[in-house]
């Protein structure tokens, strides 16, 4: 059932309302701004898939008061769509409640937000680093594909998920499904294809390893077991948003939730025995940096994990593969929550204090110190202060220009790779950002870079600073090699837009087309907002059709 649509005003009583009980992540989301509601007032059942064309079937139905220039679509009560949710153009979406679908595709320039759970049959594909999508609840599906986007999303503990935007894909190809492969390599398009048509996102034979570290939490005896019986003791796996973490940074992660009768050095000793690297660190390309065991087993403070490891030959002064010490992770986060709203500042004093006994107790040498700056924020934020990281003059030992911790540090965003030290973070855009004046013409220039790896993504360049929402822009791939040329007018692409196909690893993407494997570029032109045409071209400048064809002999 659909309940009758409505266009209502944004500041109508049920819009605020519902801005009132989203969370701070998802708050942020009407910095985007909103002009225009259509409501759907009561849980709501969609017989076919949620996207552009259904919206504006439904806007049409409640008449012509409203604006089709990306209305706020929102479903007070729970939506169950039969088919997909699409939220990548035209729309922005708002469910008060939970979301059960086919498939979840989000992203580009539209927000979504569920202030409930996120249930997907198959797919969640969140695209694009200009918006973000808020799920308040958990997430459920086969899949949680995460490219280069800015999410709250939790994901539930038989989700995999893959954030492609880190690079992570030569690793998990190790684990994918074989249709998720070309050429023994993971390609995106076929893995979404794969898992949008019902297909599961890994190997037969890896369903059985998630399967045993599931049983970690509530079985670790038994689980241990089965690891080494799979020859997995040593598998990298890439559950639950933690890529790159092996069945030994699990045990410390799990290890408060066993009876203290447990001997959790003894599982620790079994699966070395069985080959499991102590000392076991990864750096993804341009991705997150995870710490070796003894560093994860301190930091969620399991004290019997770490001593075993340590035991078993881990070093506790061996840094992270950047460089980062155990000393650098511990103050990220204790700053993370100094910038975080709403935490539970007696839950985040107790988690630090355990872990700061088990570097203590396991001899780690600069304790002192460590325990006073920790201290300084953990007091500070009590006390609505501002970030103490000046004052406190604390450096890490093996300091690194690339560590969490820096005294240029904004929020708890990371400046990483080349992103300028005047660049500011900029929350509603998940991307870093310096606004110089402008050349040749143009009145402002702004270089906007990516968080996840600190490459310059975008250039653009406002020909009029009265009117910012005009301007002419070139993004990139992650390698520096252009990706687009365009303008953006008002809301809307206007003219001629160029798309570049990069044969490297890159997190742009074609949105509305999977490009020709021979392309070298697509040339769009669109007039008020509308795509009128598309041509594509070989590396010949020779029009070629969608499955590369050659339209005319050369």
């Amino acid at each position: 059932m659909i309940p009758s649509p409505r266009w209502i005003s944004a500041d109508d009583p049920r819009v605020t309302a519902a801005q009132a009980g989203l969370s701070s992540f998802a708050a942020e989301l009407f910095e985007f701004g909103v002009e225009a509601v259509l409501l759907f007032d009561g849980d709501t059942h969609v017989h076919g898939s949620l996207d552009p064309a259904w919206v504006e079937l439904q806007a049409a139905t409640a008449g012509a008061e409203g604006s089709l220039d990306f209305p706020l679509v929102l479903v007070r009560g729970d939506l169950r769509v039969d088919g997909d949710v699409v939220v990548i153009e035209d729309f922005f979406l708002l469910v008060t409640g939970d979301l059960e679908c086919r498939n979840l595709i989000a992203g580009m320039h539209c927000w979504t937000s569920i202030t409930g759970d996120a249930r997907a049959r198959h797919l969640v594909q969140l695209i694009y680093n200009d918006t973000q999508t808020a799920i308040d609840g958990t997430t459920y599906a086969k899949l949680l594909l995460i490219e280069d986007h800015a999410t709250n999303a939790t994901p539930s503990p038989d989700t995999v998920v893959l954030d492609a935007a880190h690079d992570l894909r030569s690793a998990f190809a190790r684990v994918a499904h074989p249709a998720a492969l070309i050429d023994g390599a993971l390609d995106i398009n076929a893995l979404v294809e794969h898992v949008r048509s019902g297909g599961d996102p890994l190997r037969v034979d890896v369903q059985a390893i998630y399967a045993a570290l599931r049983e970690l939490a509530a079985s670790p005896v038994e689980a241990v077991e089965r690891l080494v019986a799979l020859d997995a003791a040593d598998f990298v796996q890439y559950r639950g948003a933690q890529q790159g973490l092996t069945p030994l940074h699990w045990l410390g992660a799990f290890a408060g939730s066993w009876p203290e009768a447990l001997d959790a050095g003894e599982l620790v000793r079994r699966l070395v025995e069985a080959g499991a690297d102590v000392e076991f660190t990864v750096r993804p390309s341009g991705g997150p940096t995870r710490a070796p065991p003894l560093h994860h087993a301190a930091l969620c403070g399991a004290l019997a994990v770490a001593r075993a490891l340590q035991q078993a030959g881990a070093a506790l002064d061996r840094p992270a593969a950047d460089g980062e010490t155990i000393d650098a992770q511990l103050l990220a986060s204790v700053v993370r929550v100094h910038h975080t709203d709403d935490v539970d500042l007696d839950a985040a004093e107790a988690i630090h204090t355990r872990c700061l006994d088990v570097l203590e107790a396991l001899g780690y040498r600069n304790i002192v110190e460590l325990r006073r700056v920790v201290a300084g924020h953990l007091a500070a934020a009590r006390a609505g202060l501002p970030d103490p990281t000046d004052t406190l003059r604390y450096r890490p030992l093996g300091w690194n220009e690339h560590a969490w911790w820096s005294e240029r540090l904004h929020a708890w965003h990371v400046q990483k790779g080349d992103i300028p030290l005047e660049a500011r973070f900029r929350p509603e855009e998940n991307e870093w950002v310096v606004e110089d004046e402008g050349a040749d013409g143009y009145a402002l220039c702004r270089r906007y870079y990516r968080p996840s790896n600190g490459t310059l993504c975008c250039v653009a360049q406002v020909p009029d600073a009265r009117r910012p929402q005009r301007f002419d822009l070139i993004r990139y791939h992650d390698n520096g090699e252009v990706s687009m040329t365009a303008t953006w007018h008002e809301g809307h692409w206007h003219g001629e837009k160029v798309d570049y196909p990069c044969r490297a690893p890159t997190s742009e993407h074609f949105v509305i087309f999977r490009p020709p494997p021979n392309m070298a570029k697509a040339v769009s032109r669109y007039e008020e907002g509308a795509l009128v045409a598309c041509t594509f071209y070989d590396h010949d400048g020779e029009v070629i059709d969608k499955a590369g064809r050659r339209a005319r002999p050369s």
